[in-house]
């Protein structure tokens, strides 16, 4: 019975700090500092500027340029109709999918050599 309370004491917090008006505390950030390209563009906040400011931002930029901001969606998990929106510039998109490559190496290398088989093997 103790479980059935703690559990509905839970559901229950996270019902408040998943409502729709909340706010969250932001992710921290990469402590990165201020870096300009050769062409003079500041590496740009991406998460204190609204949508007009990234199509501004942008109209300067080719689409190939690491600055360059792209904006996805993708619906949450658990409804029908909420989907959040994730902007980020090429580089931090580039940097995400090599870490995320790079961890995956890492479980299949850890993974052969649990199980007694060199790094190289197939």
């Amino acid at each position: 019975m103790k479980y059935f309370a703690t559990a509905a004491v839970l559901a229950g917090s996270l019902a408040i700090a998943i409502t729709p008006g909340a706010t969250a505390a932001p992710a921290a950030a990469p402590a990165t500092t201020t870096t300009t390209t050769a062409d003079g563009i500041a590496r740009p906040d991406v998460s204190a500027m609204s949508r007009s400011e990234i199509r501004a931002f942008n109209a300067k930029l080719t689409p190939n340029h690491r600055y360059y901001i792209t904006c996805r969606q993708s619906s949450v998990t658990g409804s029908l109709a909420k989907v959040t929106r994730v902007c980020l510039t090429r580089e931090d998109r580039e940097r995400i999918a090599r870490d995320a490559q790079d961890d995956t190496n890492t479980t299949i290398d850890r993974a052969r050599a649990s199980s007694g088989c060199d790094p190289y093997c197939q």
